[in-house]
């Protein structure tokens, strides 16, 4: 008797446990991690909606993902659900998150695994968001923000000394509260450090962030190598320099929302309209994309600057007046 006979439906049940979009996105997930091409807080977001995700399309075969999968997961995406305890409807940013999970699920296996019958991938077209302006600081809210931080306590030289930081360097505040003390160049003033993706950045502290971390560090009493430190010690985390950001920006009396990652927008912008081409601003923000750092990161012109650049529009040499 053939023996292989009774190992054929082990080996088909084996097979479709391996083509389960479970089990896929957790060898995708698996080779980000390995690669490091994910930082810490995308690579917890994207399992987050990974889960919803499954948890709308099901646990399907991706072999079997369609022109008709995609049709119902846009169907429930578009459906309201529970946000922040409200039941409302999820914006498009939001919708386009699934999509974007789902693609880079599918490009992996065709790609990485060359899984054959993959679904194509520019057939998942994102939902249209809206184009929201950018927002940024101006430099007398800067100006405000900063003047309203007193240096009398640690506390507070922190969250002056951090928002200066901020400001000089353009990073994203994950990655400069990883840096430690050690990592600061200050003859220099050039920090290299992991940001988003896994790509290594380059940061540039001036002089004036320079001379209020060497205030900061040295009314700092502790042993903690991290730059940034609570009083008990340990690394300063994200979501308390956030909480202390958006409360300074209210006590300080700015009528725009002030947040850690408005400071990155606000030194990019002032770059792009001081006449820096966009390039370098985007190699400034370590973009591989312009388009990027175009869409997302520079404000719109005012009418104001309009009028003053049209001054150079001289065309007063060109005509022989009569």
């Amino acid at each position: 008797m053939d023996v292989t006979l009774f190992l054929l439906p082990k080996m088909d049940w084996f097979n479709s446990e391996k083509y389960k979009l479970s089990n896929c996105s957790r060898r995708y997930f698996d080779f980000e991690n390995a690669e490091l091409r994910l930082s810490k807080n995308s690579f917890d977001k994207y399992e987050e909606i990974n889960k919803k995700l499954i948890g709308l399309v099901g646990d399907i075969d991706v072999r079997k993902i369609n022109d008709e999968t995609i049709i119902h997961l846009k169907k429930r995406l578009n459906e309201p659900t529970i946000i922040s305890g409200e039941k409302r409807a999820r914006s498009p940013a939001r919708r386009n998150h699934f999509l974007v999970v789902l693609k880079n699920v599918l490009n992996f296996l065709k790609e990485v695994e060359g899984m054959q019958n993959i679904h194509s991938l520019s057939k998942i077209k994102k939902f249209k968001e809206e184009k929201k302006p950018v927002e940024v600081l101006t430099d007398e809210e800067i100006k405000v923000l900063l003047n309203s931080i007193g240096e009398n306590c640690i506390t507070k030289l922190r969250l002056k000394t951090l928002i200066i930081c901020l400001l000089s360097t353009a990073s994203r505040i994950t990655a400069m509260l990883s840096l430690n003390k050690e990592d600061i160049d200050w003859e220099g003033g050039i920090v290299s450090v992991r940001g988003k993706g896994g790509k290594i950045n380059q940061l540039i502290f001036d002089e004036l962030s320079r001379e209020y971390l060497k205030k900061y560090l040295a009314m700092r009493k502790d042993n903690c190598p991290a730059l940034f430190a609570t009083t008990n010690g340990t690394r300063l985390q994200v979501n308390c320099a956030e909480r202390a950001i958006r409360n300074q920006g209210k006590r300080a009396g700015i009528k725009n929302r002030v947040y850690c990652h408005i400071f990155r927008k606000t030194s990019s912008s002032k770059m792009f309209f001081s006449g820096v081409p966009l390039p370098v601003i985007s190699r400034y923000l370590s973009h591989s994309d312009l388009a990027t750092t175009q869409r997302y990161y520079l404000r719109g012109a005012n009418f104001e600057e309009v009028k003053q650049y049209h001054r150079t529009l001289d065309y007063s040499s060109l005509v022989n007046r009569k």
